[in-house]
């Protein structure tokens, strides 16, 4: 099955360290990601719920007091809601994007991760292993 990337689910800005999202209908079989950016945040138990998928945080990279969550969202039965970030204290700002893809593996959807960080504006950065290798 080809894997295949759903357009953007919502994304938005808030000035707090928490997060709701407008509506959005997450599919059965698919994996929902949620990219989720905090500035000046100083709790450490982010967690997110919603649409009645079962919500697994992926990565956590902290820089300089701003934090960057990758989770990913499956279900078998989702519902249309919002999703929502709660734990955050203090936070400056929040800002996500949540998108969706389908043929991807719903029990192991994000096989590695790496961060940038850069004052140009084309950072780049090497994964530690060929992407098919996992």
């Amino acid at each position: 099955m080809a894997i295949a990337f759903g357009g953007l689910l919502t994304s938005g800005y808030s000035a707090t360290g928490n997060m709701s999202s407008a509506s959005v209908t997450p599919t059965a079989g698919n994996v929902t990601v949620i990219a989720l950016y905090l500035r000046n945040n100083t709790a450490t138990g982010i967690t997110v719920s919603g649409c009645n998928l079962t919500w697994t945080k992926q990565t956590i990279t902290n820089y300089s007091g701003t934090e960057y969550y990758i989770f990913t969202g499956v279900g078998n039965s989702p519902s249309a809601g919002s999703i929502t970030s709660s734990g955050g204290n203090g936070g400056s700002s929040a800002l996500w994007v949540i998108q969706h893809f389908s043929g991807v593996d719903t029990t192991s959807p994000l096989v590695q991760s790496n961060y940038a960080t850069a004052t140009s504006s084309a950072p780049s950065v090497t994964l530690s292993s060929p992407i098919l290798s996992g």
